[in-house]
């Protein structure tokens, strides 16, 4: 094992070392993959719901008759003309114009709504799983505390 001023260093380094005291007595395959999976599961069930599909055709209708052709709203985010540096005329107004369809349609409360119900459902649907992420992270914040309350090594 390699030394460092007469002291082993640990394997992996102080970060392996850290690592290894952190997630002591954690699962450690319950974690930010669960989560993030299961967002994504929301999304794409809420991209899916008949609801989201109306809201995006009234969006796109709204979006038309002030003369912009965009299937979505992220469509007109990833716009290529945008990538200028500052924003132009052309710009602000496509962005006013979207603001305004998004709020005479309600689309935040009802993306929001949706989204909320898709992710109660799989939250209901995966309680088990997540209940062991969340006795994870509880493990790694006490074993952080610790860490954290600990006197520094000599």
């Amino acid at each position: 094992m390699p030394t460092v001023r007469g002291r082993t260093v640990p394997s992996g380094g102080c970060r392996g070392e850290a690592s290894r005291q952190l997630s002591a007595g954690a699962d450690v395959r319950s974690g930010s993959s669960v989560v993030s999976r299961l967002e994504q599961e929301a999304t794409t069930r809420a991209g899916a719901d008949p609801r989201v599909k109306a809201l995006l055709d009234a969006w796109r209708s709204c979006m038309e008759r002030a003369g912009y052709q965009y299937p979505n709203p992220a469509s007109a985010a990833r716009d290529k003309r945008w990538r200028a540096r500052k924003p132009t005329n052309t710009e602000l107004a496509t962005a006013r114009t979207d603001v305004r369809c998004k709020a005479d349609i309600g689309y935040l409360a009802t993306m929001t709504a949706v989204t909320a119900e898709h992710q109660r459902a799989l939250i209901a649907e995966h309680a088990d799983e997540l209940g062991r992420v969340k006795q994870s992270f509880a493990t790694r914040a006490r074993n952080a505390a610790a860490a954290l309350a600990a006197p520094p090594p000599s």
